[in-house]
């Protein structure tokens, strides 16, 4: 394999991996693994299919874009503030998970030694990583590598950890019919990569045909690492399962096996924080032209005002997020594609079968899911 194939790939791979991988062991102890695993196979392949979408509306374009870019070019100049502002809303949902999931992990490591100060700690580590992206980030592209390398090696130091821990009958594969769609959410935000593509598809210029390939390799190793980290998380707590997964394995691991994961996780928490707000603030300044220090406010300010009025249950972030950056931003790529294969500027090397029943089909279908999401946090 080539350098260009494998950064693509790594990229793809670690734009899927995030954040949402912490909060599938809890819905998969209640929902059971097998009705995950469904969710798993057929929302990736959804994904994968949205993203050669995606990719083959970037390649057929001469100019680049980013997703609402695309949305002015093809749609006219009234569609690309609705679409930048999903994007953002997608952007600070995953800072805003960031944010619980760090909180988290650092009241777990401190509480024994300053005790237990969830607000206070999750206040202050949001502050300290805020100036780090105000004076000392000046591109995301630096923690790209490392980014990935840091998600993989949480997900394999857990299961080489817990491994020896699991109990089968804390395996469940089916739950209660009630819980049989919690799953939506949470699973399409966590196979996503769409904002990755732009990227993918500019470091495999040159590769240009063998993109579906990464595509489709990238997902399905995700998939796999993830389903695996879940049923080695949920055969080890059970019942017990945390919200955040990592501090309910504390009981089942040695206190310096157990704060070696909870180190491990938080510092890719923190470099995935990093990424992002620096990621939101690039939005504000390039796409809007608002000022740095303003820009700077509004990409790291809002999720820490979100969290002290009371959003901080990460299962409802991650599921509002997945069916909102999945299933709405999937939406879009979808009827990108229908626009973009009316008038090509040039022919793609990859494409992806489309027709318009499947486009409203799926469209109507990505609707309800957000509906679905938005009436299960309100009940």
């Amino acid at each position: 394999m080539s350098k260009p194939y494998l950064s693509g790939l790594g990229l793809m791979t670690g734009a899927i991996i995030g954040v949402g991988v912490f909060s599938l062991p809890i819905i998969a102890a209640r929902s059971g693994w097998l009705v995950l695993l469904i969710y798993f196979i057929v929302l990736g392949a959804i994904q994968f299919w949205l993203h050669k979408l995606y990719a083959g509306v970037v390649l057929s374009t001469k100019t680049e874009h980013r997703l609402p870019g695309y949305a002015q070019k093809y749609f006219g100049q009234r569609a690309k503030t609705p679409v930048l502002i999903l994007t953002m809303l997608g952007q600070y949902g995953a800072s805003l998970a960031y944010l619980i999931v760090g909180g988290l992990f650092l009241n777990v490591l401190l509480a024994p030694y300053f005790g237990h100060h969830l607000f206070f700690y999750t206040s202050a580590w949001f502050f300290l990583l805020s100036l780090i992206v105000y004076f000392g980030l000046k591109s995301v592209s630096g923690f790209e590598f490392w980014l990935s390398a840091l998600k993989l090696a949480t997900i394999v130091v857990v299961i080489f950890l817990a491994w020896s821990k699991i109990q089968p009958l804390n395996l469940v594969a089916v739950g209660p019919m009630a819980t049989w769609f919690w799953p939506y959410g949470p699973v399409f935000f966590s196979v996503s990569g769409l904002i990755a593509i732009n990227d993918v598809c500019e470091m495999m210029a040159k590769e240009k045909k063998k993109i579906a390939s990464a595509l489709v390799i990238s997902q399905i190793i995700s998939i796999a690492f993830m389903f695996i980290f879940v049923l080695v998380a949920v055969g080890v707590t059970g019942a017990a399962t945390s919200n955040d997964t990592l501090s309910g394995l504390a009981p089942f691991l040695s206190p310096l096996a157990f704060d070696a994961v909870l180190l491990l996780g938080l510092l890719s928490i923190t470099t995935a924080f990093l990424a992002n707000a620096e990621a939101t603030k690039e939005v504000y300044v390039w796409d809007f032209g608002v000022p740095k220090f303003l820009a700077w406010l509004l990409a790291c300010g809002l999720p820490l005002v979100f969290y002290w009025f009371g959003l901080t249950n990460l299962t409802q972030v991650i599921s509002l997020t997945g069916a909102l950056v999945g299933g709405v931003l999937g939406m879009v790529a979808i009827w990108l594609a229908v626009k973009a294969r009316q008038q090509p500027e040039k022919k793609s090397p990859i494409s992806a079968w489309l027709n318009l029943p499947v486009a409203w089909g799926l469209s109507l279908l990505f609707v309800a899911g957000l509906a679905y999401e938005i009436w299960l946090v309100w009940h």
